[in-house]
């Protein structure tokens, strides 16, 4: 068996997946407010970042835009 001599001593950072939650009336309340304040144009320069901070509630930018 071979080792790895440079290895860390802390273990390796593990990505734990999000949990999906369903949108509640309040959310979705929020992102048509900010979809008609901000567009839904997608690519660089998009908003979706903005208009998930202004939705709150732990969204994405892709849970906006695919919502």
């Amino acid at each position: 068996m071979q080792t790895n001599a440079t290895a860390s001593s802390s273990s390796p950072t593990v990505k734990i997946p999000a949990i999906r939650r369903p949108w509640t009336e309040e959310e979705d309340a929020a992102l048509i407010a900010a979809v008609k304040q901000y567009g839904s144009a997608r690519g660089p320069g998009s908003a979706w970042g903005i208009i998930a901070k202004a939705v709150g509630g732990h969204r994405t930018n892709k849970d906006c835009w695919k919502r």
